[in-house]
């Protein structure tokens, strides 16, 4: 059963209750998704009595699934119909972050969790103490790690928000993510989904859309890795950087024979700023060359989370694993939750986005496939 609340000026208020004749909002709908801050809408009538405790950038909103919080956020935007119907738009608190402005600042030797506590702790420094509701985080797990453990960033006037993205999670992989716990609101970035859903999605049941598509443009059969950069290049008008040659038979280039006869050579240079030693540049090209000889296939899957439909099984959430099984499609393997839509007053709706770009080798996939799945939803459904 979903309940939102409204929090303003230290006073919590029920904007909606099942249960409850007046306290009713409509026409919502919640979306969640992987490293952003997601949003809710919805609409209230002009005689809710708490309608006036909504109040842009001012008001905590919250959204519950039973005991558990899904979405917590602000209002930033209000409209009004002509029969005084409010509409509003709230934005994930992960926007918080967009609040603040990283100072230009260079920065050597910091881990990826020295780096992301100095953002957090920056971004703090701006905005606690400052207006009506709490925006500050605490650091939580930070499981993304480099070659080196070592990094060399600048941050130059960026918003929080986009320094963390940019040069953490889309530098080191990753899903950035809000996590409550007690009284404290933690960010963590995860290096994997970390629970599993007993709901499996299967075709006849809950899969709502499938498609695929092969790209075989990006593939690689060698590279040439590119480490730091050198003070000191042989040729005065180019950049030098750090090569894997004296640790790879005098030659910059890696490649991967079995790959060359089969595709042929196709080579490209890849880039590893942060790695100063060769023998790690030489490793880090191989993984990387390793993973680029398979033609990418992206998959976009939807499907209808079981729960909200009142069967007896784990709800499916962002930054969790999903298995996904279709005979048709010649598929059982585990999926990332990419985004996850919640209709409050129209459960039937919700809906689970499965979007995954992976390469046709399944083998790396297979090591991170837990063992079993339990038993399927329909057996366990309640009595509604």
């Amino acid at each position: 059963m979903y309940k939102v609340t409204c929090l303003y000026n230290g006073t919590t208020y029920v904007l909606h209750d099942p249960e409850s004749d007046v306290l009713r909002i409509y026409d919502d709908e919640v979306e969640t998704e992987d490293s952003k801050p997601g949003s809710f809408k919805f609409s209230v009538s002009f005689d809710h009595p708490y309608v006036s405790k909504i109040v842009g950038l001012s008001s905590d909103i919250r959204v519950y699934d039973g005991s558990e919080e899904i979405f917590r956020g602000r209002p930033v935007d209000d409209g009004e119909d002509l029969y005084r119907t409010r509409t509003f738009q709230c934005e994930g608190e992960l926007a918080f972050l967009y609040d603040s402005i990283q100072p230009r600042r260079e920065l050597h030797s910091v881990s990826p969790l020295e780096f992301f506590t100095l953002l957090v702790n920056e971004h703090n420094a701006q905005v606690q103490g400052h207006g009506p509701i709490d925006k500050t985080f605490r650091v939580g797990v930070v499981a993304v790690t480099d070659p080196n453990n070592s990094l060399y960033r600048y941050t130059n006037r960026e918003t929080t928000y986009d320094d963390i993205i940019d040069k953490l999670v889309n530098r080191l992989g990753g899903h950035l993510r809000v996590r409550v716990s007690g009284n404290y609101r933690y960010l963590d970035i995860l290096d994997d989904a970390d629970t599993v859903s007993d709901q499996p999605i299967q075709l006849g049941e809950n899969l709502l859309t499938y498609a695929r598509d092969t790209d075989y443009t990006q593939i690689a059969t060698a590279c040439i890795p590119l480490g730091a950069s050198l003070e000191e290049t042989e040729i005065d008008a180019l950049d030098a950087y750090l090569t894997v040659e004296s640790v790879n038979n005098d030659s910059e280039v890696i490649q991967i024979t079995s790959a060359v006869n089969r595709f042929g050579f196709i080579c490209k240079v890849v880039s590893f700023d942060d790695i100063t030693v060769p023998a790690n540049l030489l490793s880090a090209g191989q993984a990387w060359l390793a993973d680029e000889q398979y033609a990418n296939m992206v998959l976009d899957l939807t499907a209808v989370d079981l729960h909200s439909l009142g069967y007896n099984v784990q709800p499916i959430r962002v930054n969790s694993q999903v298995r996904f099984v279709s005979s048709l499609h010649g598929m059982d393997r585990y999926f990332d939750v990419s985004k996850r839509t919640y209709h409050l007053t129209q459960p039937e709706a919700d809906t689970v986005t499965f979007g995954s770009a992976m390469k046709q080798s399944y083998t790396s996939v297979a090591a991170k496939t837990v063992s079993a799945v339990k038993k399927h939803a329909e057996d366990t459904r309640r009595n509604i």
